[in-house]
């Protein structure tokens, strides 16, 4: 009996061997993850076979890629989820190799909040369902006190994915609270001031023709800290808030303020920010295009005049990205849907390099699978399906309509305003969709060749008070 227990227990051992080795070594590897960036294979040097990096670097690849990867770290995040309760409330502090390497990140204890509870409308409610989420929402009529940094200390990611979807407006820390995550935004009033100068400069040495908006994009944050149980986070929902009135107070009557603080607070009890995800949604973007509409007079639909396109089982970056380091449970058990609304009016549109629209139109051949404004972004892609809307921070657009009003928009935007466009076709002849982060042509340049009659700045606010993208567009702004 104790023979064939051992030989048993050899064959056993041997079939495992076996398994391991056709599985690591035949199977396809992965070429892309929802995670992260895969490994490559190394190049070879003296320096590094010698030190040893050269044979870990192998080892990595060959643990990154290996197949079924995302299927792995998924099991794994369920596995550990075994082990019981988490924190109701569980702040994920981003490293510096996670963000912007070049800039430091500010965490809750280096920020001074000078502010009374009585200011802040919170509910500590344990029901965070998608259903019905509570808000912090601070209305017109609040004024609350906050000391503002010397410096900014909220600092916009400058590095994204090839394909889009980039995450640039991630900063700082990541706070999961129930069901839902968002970014501990800390605000910069300096960076506020100097993203309004910036545009009144701009729209002053422009044609009095040319009609110049600013949107301003809270973050989610500003309408869901409510629900922390600390104080010290509820405190910082006002941050948001600050900083876009402190650009309305600095805007001069050359730009029309088009602040949409107050109706997505109105509407904070719907999907208008993911809960997995850094962006907001599309819903919050119709609302947000419903004031702009309304500020340049133009043609605009109900939401009942779109299609809704609903996908179920989403998660985004703050899942795939960043909570999933710390095998965070609660976003993958609560996936969420993603939403998408087709306009009904027709509608053409071409793509072109990020850079500007030079070099022709990239032909349908080389573009991937799209309906206008929409692309089909893969289940196995689940991370990235905000890159539906225009294939994320990729290319420049435009679109042209039916419209025949004789005007034309321009969107400087990061990648909240990818979302927008949607909604425009109904008020514009032309619509030309840009990134502030990888545009290379002058605006006034831009403005001239094309006849633009309203320009829309449209970026969240970790964009509008970061000082990478203030530079970047100070020089399109030229």
């Amino acid at each position: 009996m104790k023979n064939f227990t051992v030989k048993l227990c050899a064959i056993l051992l041997a079939l495992t061997l076996l398994f391991m080795f056709v599985f690591f070594v035949f199977l396809p590897r992965e070429t892309e993850s929802n995670y992260t960036t895969l490994k490559e294979w190394p190049e070879f040097s003296f320096e590094s076979l010698f030190s040893g990096k050269y044979f870990k670097a192998i080892s990595d690849y060959f643990s990154d890629t290996i197949y079924g990867r995302d299927t792995f770290v998924d099991f794994e995040t369920k596995i550990n989820a075994l082990y019981g309760l988490e924190e109701e409330e569980k702040l994920i502090t981003l490293k510096p190799e996670e963000s912007d390497p070049e800039q430091e990140q500010s965490t809750e204890e280096e920020t001074s909040v000078e502010t009374e509870s009585s200011d802040i409308v919170s509910d500590s409610t344990s029901d965070y369902s998608e259903e019905a989420p509570e808000s912090s929402f601070i209305s017109e009529e609040s004024e609350p006190t906050v000391s503002t940094e010397s410096e900014e200390s909220s600092k916009p990611e400058d590095t994204e994915p090839e394909q889009g979807g980039g995450l640039a407006e991630i900063s700082g820390s990541i706070l999961i609270i129930g069901n839902r995550a968002m970014e501990i935004y800390y605000g910069s009033e300096n960076g506020a001031i100097r993203y309004a100068n910036i545009l009144n400069s701009f729209a002053e040495g422009l044609d009095d023709s040319v009609n110049v908006y600013s949107m301003v994009i809270p973050k989610s944050s500003a309408y869901y800290l409510g629900q922390a149980t600390q104080e010290k986070y509820q405190k910082l929902a006002i941050r948001n808030k600050n900083n876009i009135d402190t650009i309305s107070e600095t805007l001069t009557d050359k730009v029309i303020d088009v602040n949409i603080y107050d109706i997505l607070g109105r509407h904070a009890n719907e999907e208008i920010y993911a809960r997995t995800d850094h962006h907001w949604t599309a819903l919050g973007a119709y609302y947000a295009s419903s004031v702009f509409a309304d500020k340049a007079g133009v043609a605009f639909d109900d939401i009942s005049e779109f299609e809704e396109v609903r996908r179920e089982g989403y998660l985004g970056t703050y899942y795939y990205v960043y909570s999933s380091k710390d095998n965070n449970s609660v976003l993958q058990q609560n996936p969420e849907d993603f939403l998408s609304y087709i306009p009904d009016a027709s509608y053409s549109v071409e793509y072109y390099s990020s850079k500007g629209f030079f070099n022709g139109a990239i032909s349908e051949s080389k573009l991937s699978e799209h309906n206008g404004f929409f692309f089909e972004i893969s289940d196995k892609k689940v991370g990235s399906w905000y890159s539906t809307f225009i294939l994320g921070d990729t290319y420049c657009v435009k679109a042209t309509t039916e419209c025949k009003n004789g005007r034309k928009l321009l969107i400087i935007k990061d990648s909240y305003g990818n979302a927008l466009a949607p909604f425009m076709v109904e008020g514009f002849e032309e619509i030309y969709v840009v990134d502030g982060r990888k545009y290379t042509k002058n605006l006034k340049e831009t403005i001239n060749e094309f006849g633009i009659t309203d320009v829309l700045f449209a970026e969240c606010t970790f964009s509008a008070v970061g000082s990478d993208y203030l530079n970047a567009l100070e020089e399109l702004c030229k």
